[in-house]
């Protein structure tokens, strides 16, 4: 597909981000107006029936409507950021907690427990009440909130206490975001999931993923943390988590199973589909930009374009999948073509009142083939498996650190992320929070701090003619026998105090081995990891089977969610129809230019699907590009693989025929 054709990916761009002023405090410490001070625990801080500490006309609650009654660890109070109570603060803490779900106490003493939690909810403030309550009590404990946009880290961010912080970009500022969580200055780090590749979670206690199932490209990152992560996430989906957790569910009950209308215009069916949901929020979820640009011609002034406002009642918004990095929640749902994944059918028919399906075959061909996107080629696999393992003559020893450049191997970054938290959930190795691949050290002056041996290698080193040494960071971590984020905090300290200037350049992924392998552990990590990401891509492109199939037979939906997602609930599963493949069109791609083709990349290609070594701009031109857009993807690579095997197998045959 081409550039207008893509999928719109929202923007993750934090330069502008303005934090609104706080209109409400989540849960403030409770008040103490006629006692004497005493230590806090959580106990007393959810103890609502001392009448001094409350104004008399507020509503006492019962025992049943509490929300925590675990003890914490009594700590004193610290004045520095205990934070004023007025009874305007009360207040809004009573209508914040007055509907709070009771299974929220469930996620609260599994956290205090050091034990992970899946929280299967809508995105509300009371999913917060849990970890806010104990950062409230716990003063001294840090909290990572991870979220997929700036648009809900500000929505966040409006309701934390003053002591949370953004995540910045800058890498100057984020060790200096590190120096104020290490103090106790900052208690709360948000950050976007695009941006945590420096991130260190050494002094953090809890991690909120906020939406999780749009934050996989994070997991790698977290996979080694030691303490308790609570997961949001939104209700339908079923994110394959590979972490230990405990699943907790709100009470959701499928609301409606979808109204499929098979037209051939479905875009030309949207306006007097419209007319029947007057006086609903309503959103219609098209395929590209393009088609929502058609939408809004088609339907007129009543349809405008989704940009992150808040719905309001009675009104009709156009949006790609961009919409769901936003805190919206809509009354109908209106998917134009087909459904972008099952999850999100799922969770409209839980959420929405009402969910359309307008039937299109070309554009469920189109959401398919997109399955294919996050999916890495077997030979990429052992590439990066090797390279970890193996260090060119023997295998690697345990800690020894591997980079790569990401974009010189040909899988997108959420093919990447799948494969690098497979290898992680495997022993394999460990992900390092640190993305520079060289830095550049100008000594100016030599000061007494500097007596270290890391800066004995680096003096000792040559240095250019301008004075300059430079340094891969994994050697030099491998030399002075430290982290990259120890290194990187050392040249900190030593450039405040005016003697070295520091440059960091390269963008790179940093690996450490987990585990010394042989040849025998190395093929069966290989074929466990080359398996996983096979059945990875099966299922999502099985996905949208399931999908065709509800379309044909509505009222499966229901069966499939009650079934817990076990596709074998469905029985007979029907596939999305496709044409046969023109191997001649596979022919003329081969023999068009001499490269290393696989059945992956001819397939891509064919397909429409960009990729880093075969991009868009590449081969928009060439007559092969889409080619075979109407076909099935394994199809195409199992002709070209024939293909190929005939190439090789040939001229064999005619030199063993001369020989004769």
């Amino acid at each position: 597909m081409d550039s207008e054709e893509e999928f719109d990916k929202p923007q993750f761009k934090q330069k502008q981000v303005k934090f609104e002023i706080r209109k409400e405090q989540l849960l403030p410490t409770q008040p103490n107006f006629l006692s004497a001070p005493r230590p806090l625990s959580a106990s007393s801080f959810f103890n609502l029936e001392k009448k001094d500490a409350f104004p008399v006309k507020l509503p006492k609650r019962s025992k049943s409507q509490m929300i925590l009654t675990i003890d914490l660890p009594e700590l004193p109070k610290n004045t520095k950021t205990q934070e004023e109570i007025t009874n305007e603060v009360i207040e809004k803490m009573y209508q914040l907690r007055a509907d709070t779900p009771p299974y929220i106490e469930t996620v609260t003493k599994t956290l205090l427990q050091n034990r992970s939690v899946i929280l299967n909810d809508e995105l509300d403030k009371h999913i917060f009440v849990a970890l806010s309550s104990i950062l409230q009590v716990n003063k001294e404990k840090r909290a990572l909130f991870i979220v997929p946009s700036s648009n809900i880290l500000t929505w966040i961010r409006s309701f934390l206490p003053e002591t949370s912080a953004k995540w910045p970009e800058g890498r100057v500022e984020q060790q200096n975001a590190l120096s104020k969580l290490r103090s106790g200055s900052t208690q709360v780090l948000l950050c976007i999931n695009t941006n945590t590749n420096n991130l260190i979670l050494d002094h953090i206690d809890y991690i909120f993923v906020v939406k999780a199932e749009l934050s996989t490209r994070c997991f790698p990152h977290i996979q080694g943390f030691k303490g308790p992560i609570l997961f949001h996430q939104t209700p339908g989906y079923n994110t394959d988590f590979p972490f230990s957790c405990e699943k907790i569910s709100g009470n959701f009950e499928f609301q409606t199973v979808p109204n499929i209308v098979k037209v051939a215009d479905y875009v030309g069916a949207i306006p007097k589909l419209l007319q029947t949901l007057k006086g609903l929020k309503t959103i219609i979820i098209c395929p590209t930009k393009k088609i929502c640009g058609e939408v809004i011609a088609r339907a007129g002034s009543s349809v405008s374009h989704f940009t992150n406002q808040e719905p309001s009642e009675g009104s009709t918004y156009v949006s790609t999948t961009a919409f769901l990095f936003t805190t919206a929640k809509f009354d109908s749902y209106i998917f134009a073509g087909f459904p972008p994944s099952l999850d999100l059918l799922m969770s409209s028919c839980l959420i929405g009142k009402q969910v359309s399906i307008l039937l299109n075959i070309p554009t469920a061909q189109q959401m398919q083939r997109y399955s294919h996107d996050s999916a890495v080629d077997r030979t990429v696999v052992f590439e990066v498996v090797k390279k970890v393992v193996w260090g060119g003559s023997c295998y690697r020893k345990t800690g020894e650190i591997v980079t790569f450049n990401n974009q010189e191997i040909d899988a997108t970054p959420e093919g990447l992320s799948v494969l690098y938290t497979s290898m992680a959930k495997h022993g394999i190795c460990d992900y390092i929070p640190f993305d520079a691949e060289s830095v550049t050290i100008k000594v100016k002056t030599m000061i007494e701090e500097m007596n270290s041996p890391l800066f004995k290698i680096i003096t000792q080193s040559k240095s250019d003619r301008r004075g300059l040494y430079t340094f891969k960071m994994s050697q030099l971590a491998h030399d002075a026998n430290l982290s990259p984020m120890k290194i990187a905090n050392d040249f900190k300290r030593i450039e405040s105090l005016g003697a070295i200037d520091v440059t960091y350049s390269g963008k790179v992924t940093m690996l450490s081995l987990h585990q010394h392998f042989g040849d025998k552990s190395y093929q069966e990590i290989l074929n466990t990891v080359t398996n996983e990401m096979q059945k990875h891509e099966d299922d999502f492109h099985d996905s949208f089977n399931i999908i065709y199939t509800i379309t044909q037979l509505p009222d499966i939906a229901r069966k499939y969610y009650e079934s817990e997602y076990k596709k074998e609930s469905l029985g007979e599963i029907m596939e999305i129809p496709y044409d046969r493949v023109d191997e001649d069109k596979i022919k003329k791609l081969v023999k068009s230019r001499s490269i290393q083709w696989t059945p992956r990349v001819a397939a891509r290609i064919l397909q429409g699907i960009s990729s880093p070594l075969y991009p868009f701009d590449m081969w928009k031109s060439s007559g092969h590009w889409s080619a075979l857009q109407n076909c099935k993807f394994s199809d195409i690579m199992k002709a070209t693989q024939d293909l190929l095997t005939r190439q090789i197998t040939r001229p064999d045959e005619e030199k063993n025929s001369k020989k004769k």
